[in-house]
């Protein structure tokens, strides 16, 4: 037996206007397409620049964990300073109130100083308590966002390079001297 063999079907012919209309919508879809991928790198960079604002905001005045951590000993070393002092100044006072043959009025005013004295060194306990935790704090908080530092770090280079390569090109839009890869270009040519 043959095989029987069909006829396809018909197609209808291809005009210009059907040519033109099926070019339409492909170049519409194209087009469609690539604004759509025109907005992603605008929305990831203002992304990235709302990320780098808030680190930046956060870094820029602060620094590493090590460099806290050096602080937060500086300060507790001033009010160690502090206290040290005030308590040696307190025993010279109780040394001076046991000597024999002070008059009342002499030994009153040593007392009174010796109190003055005695609430100032609480002063100063008190104080270093309070820098304490705060210096604790800071470098909690330090700790807390050393790992985005790196991230900062990057956002703040690649931010720097824009910026250098804006700088370029409005130096090259200007036709001035133009800085090329550590080179410098001179009337508009290169030095290549």
């Amino acid at each position: 037996m043959l095989p029987v063999m069909f006829a396809a079907d018909p197609q209808p012919p291809l005009t210009a206007e059907s040519i033109d209309a099926g070019t339409k919508s492909v170049l519409d879809r194209v087009r469609e397409i690539h604004q759509k991928n025109d907005q992603l790198p605008q929305a990831q960079a203002r992304a990235e620049d709302n990320e780098f604002n808030t680190l930046d905001a956060y870094f820029a005045k602060r620094g590493t964990v090590s460099q806290i951590k050096e602080w937060a000993n500086s300060v507790v070393q001033v009010h160690d300073a502090k206290i040290h002092e005030l308590k040696d100044d307190l025993q010279k006072l109780k040394k001076v109130l046991e000597t024999p043959n002070l008059q009342d009025t002499d030994r009153r005013q040593l007392q009174k100083a010796i109190e003055r004295f005695d609430q100032m060194l609480e002063i100063a306990q008190e104080a270093k308590r309070i820098s304490i935790k705060k210096c604790g704090a800071a470098i909690r908080d330090a700790e807390e966002h050393e790992p985005q530092r790196a991230r900062w770090q990057q956002l703040k280079a690649k931010r720097q390079a824009v910026e250098a390569a804006g700088q370029v090109a409005k130096e090259a839009i200007k036709g001035g001297p133009v800085m090329v890869i550590g080179e410098q270009r001179r009337e508009g040519r290169s030095s290549y």
